[in-house]
């Protein structure tokens, strides 16, 4: 039986603080990225079409995409992070940042548009939908519809309070990126069961608002 050490009790301590700390940059990043995208579209900023009152939600999509793996896996800012020049790391974000923002604008028309001709009345030019998304068992849904249904969902999340950034971050490296769990440690620096305990945070939360949230059917 092993003994009680205080120097192991204190190392696991330390241990766990490291993990919070790394956790905290997600924050602490995603509050510089949050402020680069205002810079860019504030609110109001888009005057009319189909993303008119969008840039709240343009603006979260694309902060999720770009600390869910989208920021750490760019060579730039990789190479600006391992300079130690605070101002190339700025240039870098600020790059990913309108790529990122460009993707969620293009995502959102989309889900957009699918969801106003999916309100278009049937007439005889066009055959309306013969099985309404509802009817269709999850376990029959594709796997990228899936994935959109959770990644729709952890963003409402997020605008709702219910989970931070760095959570849907995390479920965005794995549900978006698809990449495994081993490598989501290794880009934000913390422990694989730290990646754990993130997902099964957000695992206590989904249920709920995917409840709430419309099969996207455009597949």
């Amino acid at each position: 039986m092993r003994t009680y050490n205080k120097k192991d009790c204190k190392k696991q301590k330390k241990s766990t603080k490291k993990k919070l700390n790394r956790l905290d940059d997600l924050e602490r990043i995603a509050v510089e990225l949050d402020a680069i995208c205002r810079q860019r579209l504030a609110d109001g900023a888009i005057h009319g079409g189909i993303l008119a009152g969008m840039e709240p939600a343009i603006r979260q999509q694309a902060l999720i995409k770009l600390i869910g793996g989208f920021l750490q896996k760019n060579a730039d800012y990789i190479k600006a992070r391992k300079s130690g020049d605070k101002g190339a790391v700025h240039n870098a974000m600020r790059r990913c940042a309108a790529i990122a923002m460009a993707y969620s604008k293009a995502e959102i028309a989309v889900e957009l548009g699918c969801h106003l001709y999916r309100g278009t009345p049937v007439d005889e030019n066009n055959g309306g939908f013969s099985l309404h998304p509802s009817l269709v068992k999850p376990s029959d849904l594709p796997a990228n519809v899936k994935a959109s249904m959770v990644m729709i969902s952890v963003n409402r999340a997020v605008r709702e309070g219910s989970l931070s950034v760095a959570n849907a971050s995390i479920v965005a490296m794995v549900c978006d990126k698809g990449l495994p769990v081993s490598e989501v440690a290794e880009l934000v620096r913390i422990e694989p069961s730290a990646v754990y305990q993130q997902l099964r945070r957000v695992k206590l939360v989904l249920p709920e608002v995917m409840a709430r949230v419309e099969v996207p059917w455009n597949f």
